[in-house]
């Protein structure tokens, strides 16, 4: 027994010794630590945020547009990537041209609904007033945090959906949805149609006669809201008939100072047939001298000699810092509902030289966006050449 342990012994010196001569290293030994190989350590890897998004309008509509950019321009700037470490699923209603009633919106519900629940959300965002309604309706006391953007009625109120109110109060919305309120600056647009006129007294007021403006007129306070304007309004026609609207414009040409409308997507003509807002705004530039106010940006490009808007990319990104504090961690029912208050002047410079006016350049210096000619109106050219 003693020799087998000599030999181990003269065995294990020799591992040594050849160890040290040819720079071997050793195995350690029992009670020697090994230090771990970094290689081998799981590193940390990012987490991936999913964001599904209903849009109320087409994906090529100049609202979802802005609001697109608006909301991923939110996430990005929170280091919220998209295709990096953050899904992003879009979903259109397409309420403008295939989907307009509210038969057709609630067909298409519970296929929305479905296909929510597949992307697996952590947060789902839901714009304009018919996604609210529509789709916020079936999400309502779900186990998904939903913001809303650019919802013009007040989601507070009892019957702003089928399944009631989406919040308590503006304050403390009390449930799992949240959002951003999109108030159109009427009286603003009378104010500064007077900095633009500084001669203009009066004032008409016209729209189609739908849901969209009945709930401007009761977000704005109602039509008695209007008597606060600082033009006095003293003539106005919300109708559907456009013929009806074409000879209110007519008479109105020598009573007026200034016209404006507020939306006109439900209009008709003679035969029944739908008139879209471009066909009335084209009229309206080609058969009216009354300087025009219009709320809708678009319609400032367009041909309108004044626009005093909703900065619509603002909405969207104001609702995507909402759904980046939810992503964090914070809870949709203490979030209060917000109003930004952000909007834009947009000026017609080929308008204006049309009916024969000037722009104060401390407007123009104000002034968002600045046009040169009228896109429905190009008979007319582009002024400054």
């Amino acid at each position: 027994m003693k020799s087998k342990g000599l030999w181990g012994l003269i065995i294990a010196i020799s591992i040594l010794a050849i160890a040290v001569i040819y720079g071997v290293e050793h195995p350690p030994l029992l009670n020697e630590a090994s230090e771990p190989d970094i290689n081998d350590t799981p590193q940390p890897t990012e987490t991936v945020k999913a964001v599904t998004i209903v849009y109320s309008y087409e994906a090529d509509f100049w609202v979802t547009i802005a609001e697109d950019r608006g909301v991923t321009a939110a996430f990005a700037d929170n280091n919220h990537i998209e295709n990096k470490n953050l899904t992003v699923t879009r979903i259109h209603m397409d309420t403008k041209t295939v989907n307009k009633s509210p038969e057709k919106m609630a067909g298409i519900t519970p296929g929305i609904i479905a296909q929510i629940k597949r992307t697996k959300p952590d947060v789902v965002l839901l714009f304009d007033d018919n996604a609210a309604k529509f789709i916020g309706a079936e999400l309502l006391h779900s186990d998904l945090p939903v913001v809303f953007g650019s919802v013009n009625a007040s989601p507070a109120d009892t019957d702003y959906t089928r399944a009631g109110a989406l919040a308590d109060s503006l304050e403390i919305p009390g449930h799992n949805i949240t959002g951003v309120l999109e108030r159109m600056p009427v009286l603003a647009g009378f104010e500064i149609m007077g900095t633009l006129n500084p001669k203009a007294r009066t004032a008409a007021l016209i729209s189609d006669d739908s849901t969209t403006a009945r709930a401007i007129v009761e977000t704005m306070g109602g039509l008695e809201a209007l008597d606060r304007a600082a033009l006095t309004v003293q003539a106005r026609l919300f109708t559907n008939d456009f013929e009806e609207l074409k000879a209110f414009v007519q008479d109105q040409q020598d009573k007026v100072d200034a016209l404006a409308i507020l939306v006109g997507y439900t209009m008709r003509n003679a035969r029944g047939q739908p008139v879209s807002q471009e066909q009335i705004v084209r009229w309206l530039l080609m058969n009216s001298r009354i300087p025009g106010i219009s709320y809708s940006e678009v319609l400032g490009a367009e041909g309108f000699l004044l626009t005093v808007a909703v900065d619509l990319e603002k909405q969207g990104y104001h609702a995507g810092l909402m759904g980046v504090r939810i992503l964090g961690g914070a809870q949709p029912a203490k979030m209060p509902i917000i109003d930004p208050v952000a909007k834009k002047i947009v000026i017609n410079l080929a308008r204006a030289e049309q009916l024969g006016m000037d722009v104060p350049m401390s407007l123009l210096k104000r002034a968002s966006q600045v046009h040169r000619k009228m896109s429905l109106y190009p008979e007319y050219g582009e002024t400054g050449k």
